[in-house]
């Protein structure tokens, strides 16, 4: 999704924001950088979590051919 959203639709800037903390592992992963922790911003059942910011720009994009989908 990163890479389209850079090179083949010519965004300047991707972001995103959640309370899973795996989603933030993944994209931490490929590049993305956190932009900010809003704490305890989300009420979830009796649970408040963090809501966590996290944003890529196009010029630091790198491609990463091993994570893309290979079709056979």
């Amino acid at each position: 999704m990163t890479r389209h959203m850079f090179l083949d639709r010519g965004l300047h800037r991707g972001d995103a924001g959640t309370g899973n903390p795996a989603f933030v592992r993944l994209v931490l992963k490929l590049g993305w950088r956190i932009e900010g922790v809003l704490r305890r911003c989300v009420c979830i059942g009796a649970e408040w979590l963090d809501w966590t910011l996290v944003a890529q720009l196009r010029d630091q994009f790198e491609f990463r051919g091993e994570c893309e989908l290979v079709k056979q």
